[in-house]
């Protein structure tokens, strides 16, 4: 019986079968997936605040470290700028939730006025 098997790859046979190198979006989507995925349990473990923020500011700060090493500073410059800024822009959301919380030993003008709100009997606000 003949072999019928594919011999070459779409894009040429100058290309093994074997052969696989990721392209940079694959190291660079792992970096932001991780990411994201710690900052989630950090975040759920320690809630919004100065601490979760900034043990998720390490872990940014270890992760590019550990992309550089691997292969981040082989990358175009316009690899290092992308994850490097989405690495940065992932903390994002943790630092405004942390300071839409506030800190109630220093109670904002909003927090006081919705104190008051609730006193009142019929508030339509």
């Amino acid at each position: 019986m003949p072999d019928i098997g594919i011999h070459s790859w779409p894009i040429g046979s100058f290309m093994p079968m074997g052969l696989y190198r990721p392209v940079p979006i694959v190291h660079f989507t792992a970096a932001i997936v991780v990411q994201s995925l710690l900052n989630l349990a950090v975040v759920g473990l320690l809630a919004p605040g100065a601490f979760a923020v900034g043990a998720c500011a390490v872990i940014a700060l270890a992760l590019a470290r550990r992309a550089w090493i691997r292969w981040l500073s082989r990358a175009r410059r316009g690899w290092k700028i992308a994850t490097i800024a989405a690495l940065a822009l992932n903390l994002l959301p943790i630092a405004l939730a942390s300071l839409a919380q506030g800190d109630e030993r220093f109670p904002s003008a909003a927090s006081s006025v919705t104190e008051r709100q609730r006193d009142l009997p019929f508030t339509y606000f």
